[in-house]
């Protein structure tokens, strides 16, 4: 993008792309960038295509749902938002204003983007486990449903524990698909995981992830897997470090 900043009449000039772009199956790309030129200088998320584009959310501009845009530092050190094919939009921004802090301001929205809305809060319930609340994200993916799935941490309110853990949306219901220290899906009994990844989510609502494992019988030739959730949520196994790949017709190789 060259020239005047999208959707800003004081002259200012796009300044630095921090951050990762994504490009959707429309032909457009969603960037964090800052301005340069005239102050108060402009920070947010944009998204359009060489003819030009348009704004998604600016810093300290209002928030639907409640509270300001804070900056998009965690959209520009982590895989915070995604672009869908019919152009809407999801990111994470840390809202600022009366009643946030650092631990519920990290907000996951979603939306075309010109109707964007809040769809995950840090600090709301992990399903589940009632002691659990979300935490921050470290990635997110958006399907051609427009549902997310987020790669976040989550912690226990009694004593601070923090884990990782794998969720998506599914008609606007928040569902973990998996989280650390949880027994790992086709393993032996005692073997838990650690979510590491997003690797891909489909239109069916099927997660891909990456984990490490441990416990028993577990080292450094089989402690890394791919698993992959069913249209229900329930992750499985498709492949381990170690073990044999299995072929359609029954066969290991």
């Amino acid at each position: 993008p060259q020239g005047a900043a999208w959707g800003d009449n004081q002259g200012r000039v796009f300044g630095g792309f921090p951050g990762f772009p994504v490009l959707n199956n429309r032909g457009e790309l969603l960037f964090t960038a800052s301005t340069a030129g005239p102050t108060p200088r402009k920070q947010g998320l944009y998204i359009g295509t060489a003819s030009g584009g348009s704004v998604v959310a600016l810093k300290d501009e209002a928030a639907p749902g409640g509270g300001n845009f804070g900056d998009f530092t965690a959209i520009a050190t982590f895989p915070l938002s995604d672009s869908n094919s019919a152009g809407h939009v999801a990111f994470q921004n840390n809202l600022t204003g009366p009643g946030f802090d650092s631990l519920n301001s990290p907000t996951i929205f979603a939306g075309a983007p010109a109707a964007i809305k809040p769809i995950i809060r840090a600090s709301d319930p992990v399903p589940g486990f009632p002691n659990q609340r979300v935490g921050s994200g470290q990635s997110l993916l958006l399907n051609d449903a427009d549902d997310v799935a987020l790669l976040s941490t989550s912690t226990d309110i009694n004593d601070t524990h923090s884990y990782n853990s794998v969720f998506r949306t599914s008609s606007n219901r928040l569902q973990l698909i998996a989280q650390s220290f949880q027994q790992a899906p086709d393993a032996a009994a005692g073997v838990t995981m650690i979510p590491l990844q997003l690797l891909g989510f489909n239109k069916l609502g099927q997660v891909a992830f990456a984990a490490k494992l441990f416990g028993p019988s577990v080292d450094d030739t089989n402690n890394f897997a791919l698993y992959l959730s069913d249209v229900d949520g329930n992750a499985h196994q498709v492949a381990r470090t170690g073990e044999s790949i299995k072929l359609p017709n029954g066969q290991a190789r």
